[in-house]
């Protein structure tokens, strides 16, 4: 039998996972080609420098600049170019590795230390440091982790035997955390035009609620949570009557919506903008 519930068609888990590893994978190839355009402008503005003032320190006067002095000249460029054009590899080689997320780093003899970057819609966010003593990789010695993130209990589960997967949990939860900051920081906006606001969040930003006032409709309170901290999708939505503080039956695809698409462009598209006489008041 085929079945006719409505939940059938959400999105699971897995597509959930899906869409995420897409959407970076877009973010990631987009990120990429600008770079490469980016450091194929500086390696050209690199070479020329080193071409250009080479050749005005060394020749003063190209017309009293014998032959054999010239090639000798050309030789030292030459080889100063190749140590350019090498450092600059160098320099684009990193910023690959940048762009993958993780970046391990070599302080000192004492420390090594995790470079970790977040994206939003093919942009740099915000960016994560931990350090670690080379003399115990059991545990994160400094850090700029956000305290609600469990780093205490994902140390001891993977430290040091697994590093690589310490770091991929705990890089989902600062993707995740980050993508919710930036959906707040939406909301924010379309709250300058559209009849919503804020009325409260907590620290992770896992649970988010909202008041709306949809037009000739009882205003409502949406309720955004996130208990899965690895993933950027609500887990639960709810839409109750502020004043009657009941679910009311006719929102429950808006409900779906939230959960699974923009969640900024879906009230957008679903309260009406405000009025000049609300800015006038």
């Amino acid at each position: 039998m085929i079945s006719t519930d409505e939940d059938a068609f959400l999105p699971t888990e897995n597509d959930r996972i899906k869409a995420q590893i897409k959407a970076l994978q877009a973010q990631l190839s987009l990120a990429t080609e600008k770079q490469r355009k980016l450091r194929r402008l500086l390696t050209e503005e690199d070479l020329s420098f080193v071409v250009v003032t080479n050749l005005t320190e060394r020749i003063k006067d190209p017309t009293r600049t014998k032959a054999h002095e010239l090639e000798g000249l050309q030789k030292q460029i030459f080889e100063e170019l190749l140590v350019t054009a090498e450092q600059c590899t160098v320099r684009e080689v990193l910023s690959y590795h940048r762009l993958a997320g993780r970046t391990i780093v070599d302080k000192d003899r004492h420390f090594f230390s995790v470079r970790l970057e977040t994206f939003y819609k093919g942009s740099y966010r915000d960016t994560f440091y931990l350090y670690f003593r080379r003399s115990n990789p059991n545990e994160v010695a400094k850090h700029n982790i956000p305290l609600f993130i469990q780093l205490r209990m994902l140390q001891d589960r993977f430290l040091p035997e697994d590093l690589q997967t310490f770091l991929r949990i705990l890089h989902s939860c600062l993707e995740a955390y980050v993508i919710r900051k930036e959906i707040l920081k939406e909301i924010e906006s379309l709250s300058r035009n559209r009849p919503l606001k804020i009325t409260s969040k907590n620290v992770s930003l896992s649970k988010i609620e909202l008041e709306v006032e949809p037009t000739d409709i009882t205003p409502l309170r949406i309720t955004i949570l996130f208990t899965d901290q690895t993933s950027s999708f609500p887990t639960d939505v709810y839409i109750h009557s502020i004043d009657t503080d009941k679910p009311i039956e006719e929102f429950v695809q808006l409900e779906k919506d939230l959960m699974k698409e923009n969640i900024a462009d879906t009230l957008f598209n679903f309260l009406p903008e405000l009025s000049p006489e609300h800015f006038e008041e």
